[in-house]
């Protein structure tokens, strides 16, 4: 009725699993997305798998306790977990600014 020809539609993580089966199941021509805030977790949690072993960790745990850590690689805390890979973003391009 509205004349788009691939609708997109933005669910939060729980509702987004059953979307993406039924679409699959159906055939239907939809594209189901991720809400933005499980997204942003979901990255967090991918930034944390792949710098496993890199260090970020103990940076972390200069300025958060071990268990926040834990929390900020997994992706459950957003706010803090942001907060933190801000701050080493920011240290980084200070060391890079000082060697150029």
């Amino acid at each position: 009725m509205l004349n788009i020809e691939i609708p997109c539609i933005t669910f939060d993580q729980s509702l987004w699993i059953k979307a993406v089966e039924i679409v699959k199941s159906e055939g239907l021509d939809i594209v189901c997305r991720l809400g933005v805030f499980h997204m942003l977790m979901s990255f967090l949690g991918s930034i944390g798998a792949v710098m496993s072993g890199s260090g970020l960790c103990e940076v972390l745990e200069c300025c958060y306790g071990p268990n926040a850590v834990a929390q900020m690689i997994s992706g459950k805390a957003v706010a803090r977990a942001m907060r933190g890979h801000q701050s080493i973003d920011s240290a980084l391009y200070v060391q890079l600014l000082k060697t150029v």
